[in-house]
């Protein structure tokens, strides 16, 4: 028997890439040494693939009907 798997929402792929991109943002920070400037840009940068991976899960989605 084949389970279902849970749909994961918006909200779980965003908090995943956020916390990857704050990681990535303390390393371009150390070694850009601004360290809030860092984690800026890695926050934004995990931010958006949360989105973009969301969105193309989506469009595999509706592309299979």
């Amino acid at each position: 028997m084949k389970e279902k798997k849970e749909e994961k929402s918006i909200t779980d792929y965003v908090a995943f890439y956020v916390i990857i991109g704050v990681l990535l943002g303390v390393v371009l920070g150390n070694a850009i040494q601004n360290a809030a400037l860092g984690i800026l840009l890695g926050t934004s940068i995990g931010l958006a693939s949360g989105v973009i991976q969301k969105m193309n899960k989506k469009m595999e989605k509706e592309n299979k009907k």
